[in-house]
């Protein structure tokens, strides 16, 4: 047997040796992007808990800020019906008050 660098043998050997560690090369490149990816995942994750939390507490200060204006919205109108009758009170005592003038 040679150790002749010519010999095809050899050059199939080396050959196979440079893809078997390129291939290790790139099951590694993708471990490590696997941990990557699975570490953004994770951040993105408590973010997206953080974001449901805050969008729950707007959604319960909107509903409660609803109720508020719908609660006020009464009242104004309560108001607004009482304001009418003592107006149409007043009306009318002026009406019935307009004989007892003196020109």
């Amino acid at each position: 047997m040679t150790t002749d660098s010519n010999n095809p043998r050899s050059f199939g050997n080396i050959l196979g040796l440079a893809q078997l560690a390129a291939i290790l090369l790139q099951f590694a490149g993708l471990l490590w992007m696997g941990g990557r990816w699975s570490a953004e995942m994770s951040a993105v994750g408590e973010r997206v808990t953080e974001l449901r939390q805050i969008v729950g507490e707007l959604a319960k200060s909107q509903a409660q800020g609803a109720i508020i204006d719908a609660s006020q919205g009464a009242r104004l109108e309560t108001l607004a019906k009482r304001l009418d009758e003592i107006v149409a009170r007043l009306d009318r005592f002026d009406l019935d008050r307009r004989d007892e003038r003196t020109p």
